[in-house]
């Protein structure tokens, strides 16, 4: 099976996968709850918190021995970033540092994302995070660190 073939099965799944947690930002839940794909709307000091809320509560009960592969889709044109989200993305690197905990970003194709461009792969402690232009390959990059495991 391609990895092409595994992301058009994952991608099939039914509305019923899909978590609303608050307006703006939802969880799919794809490959049999194996990779958590965020849709991130809302960039107010709540909708962050909230998003941090959620992925914290996925990183705290995620399996030891299995990685924890998340999507965190900004690909929106209004998405914006702050210095509040950077604090609370830095607070998840406590949650669970025995955990393998690997992170496609999502961002739109624009002049400020472009020099995301210039370092596109990261690890920061035990998380690795890769930025990507479109869903699909981050969803690519993260069904192979699945096949990987």
């Amino acid at each position: 099976m391609t990895v092409k073939s595994v992301i058009a099965t994952v991608t099939a799944r039914p509305a019923a996968s899909i978590e609303v947690v608050t307006p703006g930002i939802s969880v799919e839940w794809l490959y049999d709850r194996r990779i958590a794909a965020f849709t991130i709307l809302d960039f107010s000091p709540l909708g962050v918190a909230t998003w941090m809320g959620r992925l914290k509560t996925i990183l705290t009960g995620w399996p030891a021995a299995q990685p924890c592969l998340c999507l965190a889709d900004f690909s929106d044109p209004h998405a914006h970033f702050t210095p509040y989200m950077h604090v609370r993305a830095h607070e998840l690197q406590c949650a669970r540092p025995d955990l393998t905990f690997c992170m496609a970003l999502i961002f739109p194709r624009n002049h400020l994302t472009r020099l995301f461009q210039i370092s596109r792969r990261g690890t920061r402690n035990y998380a690795e995070l890769s930025r990507f232009f479109n869903r699909e390959d981050g969803l690519a990059w993260l069904v192979n660190k699945l096949a990987d495991h």
